[in-house]
């Protein structure tokens, strides 16, 4: 988390080793946002996150970050969230069934998605 320069050549060093021959899907799922966020703030994170989602497009990926919104002002979310081309949130929320988790398509360019809310359950999830 310190340099993240190292974990830039790390993702370099990654690419370089996956087989170019794969014609399968490609996913990447950046878990780190959040710890990124609080240590190098927006302005940082922002700037790595741009090269590394440039860097991850141009390979075929298709990107996922996980960001814990209770974590940051509003204004740091927002500069981060902004770089992505989508956005979903899971939450739990108080229905007439309980608690319950909750899954709502905030925005997601270039495609069509139902902006209402999905009712997680456990066989979804399993």
């Amino acid at each position: 988390m310190e340099n993240l320069t190292d974990i830039e050549i790390a993702l370099v060093k990654a690419f370089r080793a996956l087989d170019a021959g794969y014609a399968g899907p490609k996913r990447a799922f950046i878990e780190i946002v959040s710890d990124v966020l609080l240590q190098h703030h927006a302005l940082t994170t922002r700037k790595w996150l741009s090269g590394l989602l440039v860097d991850l497009k141009s390979n075929g990926f298709t990107i996922l970050a996980a960001v814990d919104p209770n974590m940051h002002s509003p204004e740091e979310l927002h500069a981060i969230l902004s770089l992505f081309e989508g956005e979903i949130a899971i939450y739990e929320k108080e229905t007439a069934m309980g608690i319950q988790k909750i899954l709502r398509v905030k925005k997601l360019q270039r495609n069509r998605y139902i902006e209402n809310e999905l009712v997680l359950t456990k066989e979804m999830l399993s």
